[in-house]
């Protein structure tokens, strides 16, 4: 979640906002900049290996530079697909080496 930018980009523009990440920092900061701008959503600690939502909870999934640190990619997709809703859409970004630097 880093600064929370992208996660305050994303309630504004109107989505039903929900975070995760590793680090109580990163869910802190997100949580601030929602609360800040008066936007909905929230940002929770946890692990995309064990993500904690339920099945089919999203119709979009943002990952930006995460999942190749988990030391389990394939886990990872797995637990988008599972997360996702029937026809839902997952946008993710890994670094490798031939990635724009």
């Amino acid at each position: 979640l880093g600064f929370g930018t992208v996660s305050q980009m994303i309630a504004q523009a109107g989505a039903d906002y929900a975070g995760l990440d590793i680090a109580e920092k990163p869910v802190q900061m997100a949580n601030f900049r929602l609360r800040e701008h008066g936007l909905p959503g929230e940002a929770r600690q946890g692990n995309m290996l064990e993500c904690p939502f339920p099945d089919e909870s999203f119709d979009h999934v943002v990952s930006i530079g995460c999942f190749h640190h988990t030391g389990n990619l394939q886990r990872c997709l797995e637990q988008t697909r599972r997360v996702l809703k029937p026809g839902g859409r997952a946008t993710i970004m890994v670094y490798n080496a031939y990635s724009y630097r």
